[in-house]
This record gives C-alpha cells, sequence and structure tokens, in this order.
C-alpha cells in the first residue's frame, strides 16, 4: 500500500467501546498480586527537564506516582513508554525520573519504553546507549518479555520520531513468529496512522511506516494491543479485534481543547488487565483519583472481548536481540534478569536482501504541520537526513522533494553550490547508525535518473565511535553523472582500527563502530532523481547462508540456506557473567535477525547489571548513575517468600544470597562501597536475628541497615 492511499479515518476513534462501571477494581488488603488476571499500568511522557508553564513540578508528579501505586496495590508490572525527559534535558532531569518513576513503582517489576526526547539521534551523544543505561536495557531498545502467557513487546522508534526502523521491523517479526503461540501487547512511543483521533493526520504524530506495520500485525491476530505514547491523550479505539490506546500523560505539555475530549488536565496513564476472555483498558487519572469513565469520559476506556493465553501460572520470559545484524558485527549484552544459571534459547532468520540501510527506496516520510511553521512545514524522510534541512526552511523549499517514492534534488542556481544528503540521519554531521565491523569493505549502490548530464557526485564513507568522534573518512569516488538512469557503485574499505579501545579489539569494551554515507551533489544546472540508496558489506550477495552465532567466542550454527520466514532454534548456556558478546557470523548478504529468550528469570535487576551464580547475584557495578540516591533496584518476577533484598544504596557491588535459592538465611556482601551504605529489605516476617551491620530498624514491612564497606550481612527469619 502507498502511502498517500492510506487514508486517515480518524473518527473511528469515537466507535471504542464501554467498560461497564466498577470493572477492574483495586483487590482487598491480602489478595494475591493479580489473582486470575494480568495487571498493568503505563505511564508516559513524564518529560522532566522542561521548563514550561505546563509542566508539572517533580514534586507533583512523585504525588501522581504515589497515588497509582495506593490506588492499585495488585499490579504484575508498571511501564513507561517514554519521553522520560526533556529534549536537551540534563542528567539532573534523567535522575529525577529514576527516582519519581522507575523508582517509584514500589517492588513491582518495570519496563521502559525509550520516547523519541531521549532516544532520536538529536538528543546528544550516543542517545541509545545512555537510553539503555537509564531504563536497564539489556540490549538493543526493542525487546519483548511474558508475564503469565502474555507476551508484551517494548517497540521504541530509533532514528526519526516517525519511524519503526528497518532493524526493529526484522527483529519484530521473528519475534512475533516465536510467540505466535501466545498472546501479544506491543509498547511503543508513536501511533499507527488513523488509530488516533485527530492525531493521526500529523506527521510527527504517526508512523511513516503506518501501512508496512499494520500488514505486519495483520500476519498475527494474536496481536491484541498497541499502547503508545507521545500524544499525552487518553484514547482507545477498536478496530479489527485489536485496541489501539494512548497512554496520556504524568508530565509534559497539555493537549489543545482542538484535538477533542482527551483527558486534559488529569495527570495519569493507563491501567489494562488481560483475562482468559479480554482485554479491559481504562484510563486513570491520577489527578482526580478516579478513572475517566467514572467522570464521565466513557470514551476513554474499552474492553476487547477475545481469548487469550493468560496463565498465571507460566513462568515469566526476557528476550532480546537485533535485526539484520551484519556479518562479524560485535553486540554487547548487558543482563538485568537473574535467569537461575539455565540455558537459553537462540533463534535466527535469515534477511530478505543485502543492504541494511533504512528506506533504500525512498518510500517513507511525513508532513509534520506546525502552528509555527504554516502549511508550507517541509517533509521529513524517515531514514535520511537532507542539508538545509526542512526547518531551515520555513516558507518554500527549493532544495529537494519526495517523490513517493524518491527524492529529487531540484536545480540550484550557482554550479558552487551543493545539496548533502546523509545516510543515515546524523546528529550534527557524526554518526549515531549504522553500527558496522571496521576492516570490511562496504558498497553503497545508486539507482540514478538525470534529464540531463553533468552534474557532480561525490562520497564519503565516515566511520564514528560510540561517543560520536570521528575516526575515519574514506573518499569514494566523484562522478559526472550522465543523462537518463543508470546505475552509480562504489566501494570502501573502513580501516581496522587496531589501535582503538573498542569490542572488536578488547571484549571488555562496549565501544562501537557506526558508518555513515555521506553523498554531495553540485553544479545542480537540473534536477537528479535518486531512486534509490542501498548501503551494504561489498561481498554481500543472494540469500542468508550458514547463519551462526559466536557466544562469547563459541560458535553455534546452522548450515544451508535461510530465509527470513524460516526460523531455527539453538540451545546456548547460560550468561556465566554480567555480560555477553554476541557475534552474528552469514554468509550470502550477510546479514541475519536473532532473538535469545530466557524462560523463568526470578529476579529483575534495576541500574546495575547481574551475574547469576546460582547460590547468589553479584549485583553491579553501577549503570545507571544518573540519581543522586544511587539506588540499585531489585524486584521479585516469582514468589520471593518472607523476604528478599529490594534496593541498595551508595554501594557499587554486592553479593546477594537470595532465600528463594536454596538458603536459610538471607545474606548481603558489599564487596565495593567508598563509604557507608544501605541495604532496604522487604520482609513479611519479623527477624530474629541480624548481624554485620551498623544498625537496622523494621518498621512494618520495611527493614533497612545501614553498613560499611566489606561488611557481611546475614538475616535469619525463621
Amino acid at each position: 500500500m502507498r502511502r498517500r492511499d492510506f487514508l486517515i479515518d480518524a473518527a473511528a476513534a469515537a466507535t471504542a467501546m464501554v467498560v461497564p462501571a466498577g470493572l477492574a477494581r483495586a483487590r482487598e488488603p491480602g489478595q494475591e498480586p493479580g489473582a486470575g488476571a494480568l495487571k498493568g499500568f503505563i505511564v508516559s511522557d513524564a518529560h522532566f527537564g522542561w521548563r514550561h508553564e505546563q509542566q508539572p513540578a517533580p514534586e507533583q508528579q512523585r504525588e501522581m506516582m504515589g497515588r497509582i501505586i495506593r490506588r492499585f496495590p495488585d499490579l504484575d508490572l508498571f511501564i513507561d513508554t517514554g519521553d522520560a525527559h526533556h529534549s536537551g534535558a540534563d542528567d539532573q532531569a534523567r535522575g529525577l525520573w529514576t527516582d519519581i518513576i522507575a523508582g517509584g513503582c514500589a517492588g513491582l517489576p518495570f519496563y521502559y519504553v525509550a520516547g523519541n526526547h531521549e532516544i532520536v539521534p538529536t538528543c546528544g551523544l550516543d542517545p541509545e546507549w545512555r537510553c539503555n543505561r537509564l531504563g536497564s536495557v539489556s540490549c538493543r531498545p526493542y525487546y519483548s518479555f511474558d508475564f503469565k502467557g502474555i507476551h508484551l513487546v517494548s517497540l521504541p522508534e530509533l532514528e526519526r520520531a516517525v519511524l519503526i526502523n528497518r532493524e526493529a521491523m526484522e527483529w519484530l517479526a521473528l519475534d512475533l513468529e516465536v510467540h505466535k503461540d501466545r498472546t501479544v501487547l506491543i509498547l511503543s512511543h508513536n501511533n499507527i496512522l488513523g488509530t488516533t483521533c485527530p492525531l493521526g493526520a500529523y506527521g510527527y504524530r504517526g508512523l511513516a511506516n503506518s501501512p508496512q506495520m499494520l500488514a505486519l500485525l495483520d500476519r498475527y491476530p494474536n496481536v491484541i494491543g498497541w499502547l503508545n505514547g507521545h500524544n499525552h491523550t487518553y484514547e482507545v479505539l477498536e478496530r479489527d479485534n485489536r485496541l489501539y490506546v494512548s497512554n496520556g500523560r504524568i508530565g509534559g505539555f497539555i493537549p489543545p481543547a482542538l484535538w477533542g475530549r482527551v483527558g486534559q488536565g488529569h495527570l495519569g496513564g493507563i491501567y489494562f488487565e488481560v483475562t482468559p476472555t479480554g482485554l479491559t483498558v481504562r484510563s486513570y487519572s491520577a489527578t482526580g483519583e478516579a478513572f475517566l469513565d467514572e467522570l464521565g469520559e466513557t470514551h476513554l476506556s474499552a474492553r476487547l472481548e477475545t481469548r487469550t493465553t493468560l496463565d498465571t501460572q507460566a513462568p515469566p520470559t526476557y528476550c532480546y536481540g537485533a535485526g539484520g545484524s551484519r556479518d562479524r558485527q560485535r553486540i554487547p549484552v548487558i543482563h538485568h534478569h537473574a535467569t537461575g544459571r539455565r540455558p537459553a534459547e537462540l533463534f535466527i532468520a535469515g534477511a530478505d536482501d543485502a543492504s541494511f540501510n533504512d528506506d533504500p527506496d525512498f518510500a517513507l516520510y511525513q508532513l509534520r504541520i506546525h502552528d509555527t511553521l504554516g502549511p508550507h512545514a517541509q517533509l521529513m524522510g524517515a531514514s535520511v537526513q537532507m542539508h538545509p534541512k526542512w526547518h531551515e526552511m520555513w516558507v518554500e523549499n527549493t532544495v529537494y522533494e519526495w517523490l513517493d517514492p524518491g527524492v529529487r534534488f531540484l536545480a540550484r542556481q550557482s554550479p558552487n553550490d551543493v545539496t548533502r544528503m546523509t545516510v543515515p540521519l546524523q546528529d550534527h554531521g557524526r554518526a549515531t547508525y549504522y553500527r558496522c565491523p571496521p576492516g570490511r569493505r562496504y558498497r553503497a549502490t545508486l539507482d540514478i535518473e538525470t534529464p540531463q548530464g553533468g552534474q557532480r557526485l561525490r562520497l564519503q564513507f565516515m566511520v564514528h565511535d560510540r561517543n560520536l568522534r570521528k575516526l575515519a573518512t574514506v573518499h569514494g569516488p566523484v562522478w559526472t553523472l550522465n543523462k537518463g538512469r543508470h546505475k552509480q557503485e562504489a566501494e570502501a574499505l573502513l580501516p581496522d582500527l587496531a589501535e582503538l579501545d573498542c569490542i572488536y579489539n578488547n571484549a571488555s569494551s562496549n565501544n562501537v563502530i557506526h558508518l555513515m554515507v555521506l553523498a554531495e551533489f553540485s553544479n545542480l544546472s537540473a534536477a537528479v532523481t535518486l531512486h534509490r540508496f542501498g548501503l551494504a558489506l561489498a561481498d554481500a550477495e543472494g540469500p542468508t547462508r550458514d547463519p551462526a552465532m559466536v557466544v562469547d567466542g563459541k560458535r553455534f550454527e546452522h548450515q544451508g540456506e535461510l530465509t527470513p520466514d524460516r526460523v531455527i532454534r539453538l540451545t546456548i548456556p547460560a550468561p556465566a557473567g554480567n555480560r555477553t558478546v554476541y557475534e552474528p557470523r552469514a554468509k550470502g548478504n550477510r546479514r541475519l535477525t536473532w532473538l535469545v529468550r530466557h524462560r523463568g528469570p526470578d529476579w529483575q535487576v534495576r541500574n546495575a547489571p547481574v551475574a547469576d551464580q546460582g547460590d547468589h547475584l553479584h549485583v553491579g557495578p553501577l549503570r545507571n548513575n544518573f540519581s543522586n540516591r544511587r539506588e540499585i533496584v531489585i524486584a521479585p518476577l516469582t514468589p520471593a517468600g518472607q523476604a528478599y533484598v529490594h534496593r541498595l544504596r551508595d554501594l557499587d557491588e554486592a553479593r546477594v544470597y537470595p532465600l528463594n535459592r536454596g538458603n536459610r538465611k538471607l545474606r548481603v556482601e558489599i564487596v565495593k562501597a567508598a563509604g557507608p551504605c544501605e541495604v532496604e529489605l522487604v520482609a513479611r516476617a519479623k527477624a530474629r536475628n541480624v548481624t554485620g551491620a551498623d544498625t537496622w530498624k523494621q518498621q512494618g514491612n520495611r527493614l533497612v541497615l545501614q553498613a560499611q564497606p566489606g561488611s557481611v550481612l546475614e538475616l535469619d527469619f525463621s
């Protein structure tokens, strides 16, 4: 389906079903969490660090979180769907989000879906790595997990606020195929066009590749929900046996009245509940301490009647991986789930072609209509960046135009005028994608058409590291273009960077390599049309063949051809430490998509990695160091018994011997700390004996101990 043929049916938002009054009330004290259902809560768009009169104060946001947790004491999990902080915000803002949102959800498992304000390339040095540190994400920002037999997928936009990029789409296709026997909810930051009203018409709000996304989802009727942030609205739409939900706001701007009745003035989020017979969604106002349907906004709640795979006894899972990985690309994975030393499953699918850049045919773009720019605001390419940028041409763009598909570079007044294009989108001249191994030869292929010849085109291959430092520029050819349509190809050998501290020279390094191609058009006496731009390894062709994965130096392989619609499954060992390096190998088109699934993790560790040693968990060092509290949070994913270590403060590393691992006493060893530190436990019984602590105090179900570096704390609850 062509983008312009995808009609927006915003009025359909009013057809959402109404939840019967009184549904989904909170449990009585003493009931089990989420008994008979999967119960979760979603907040979105906190926007810490935004200096605007509409932005609530941090203390107000803290109060809203407290109200949510008190109102819903039986939740199974808590989710944030992005814009944790505003663009350009400092580490103090990230620390406030860490403490108030991620740290404010009591003992619940917490999952983070990055938003455009903190992850797109314009958000500073290596925003993706920073987001992973902030939200305790193990691998790529897209990942998935199971609770009670229900599969949930984190699917953020990475390169542009309007795009689920190619690698994420390839990974999602594999994830949905692997989990086609599970009911699925997808968590994203942007909406699918036509599923929110009236924002579906705004390019900045809806995905440019909405038709492609819908086509993929429609192959899997087990996907029953798409829940997104970004709009700051509360909206619920039922369509094609699926609920599309806009998750409200716990910060940020107030939607204007012209957008309709979408919960303006209410800070809060979305309560959802999955039962064997359906999905219930209700918009909740923490401001008013009531569901919005109870306040008369019945269109902001819905129930979808459908059979689900809810199983309250099913073990949790956690999945990560990467779409379209290049041959010999090395990918670090930081572990935040304790897996009980159980082997993991590795799933691999092939790729459809050799090109790894997004939208090589230039078919994905959106028009952002902004009040201050008027109707002539420029189109945004989903995967490339043009220079001058669209916002530098507020009145009229005389430099380029999108052709749907294709892009045309318009004639310029002077032969010295240069029109530039970068693949991919870049941040201030620095590459943020694509991650590529050094020491390899890459090929750029361009399909070009000109009404008359003489235009000049120069290519440059630019190499940056994770900190966006430019490492090398490999100059490609300078072509004088001929009249007509023809193909131009250029190859570049990237340096091996043998002296650089990166993951290719030092297995313990998290520094990776990025590749960007700059195309410069000059002598534009007539227009040039670019129909396609493909970027691939130079020796890549045909289908994926002989795929393999090297895991911490050990190879796991499959012989033969592998297409995208065929999935192979391999068993790999449990992680030996708190970090694993994965290195895909593939012949043919040199690309593959992979997913690792861990079954039955029993602990989630946030803000620091965890190494599961069987009888104990080695926690640390601190990864999210934005918070002044320097807090590591440990949340149980399975029943934790009468006591568990919940929070560690002001320490860097500790060994925790949890009671659910067969030991009779709970034990904490302070491995590394700069000074006095604090250990907080959740204890349903009174501690009979405590040793090794300077002081300790138990109040209710909280037990707090003060300790020194090197201390060994032992607590007896028998």
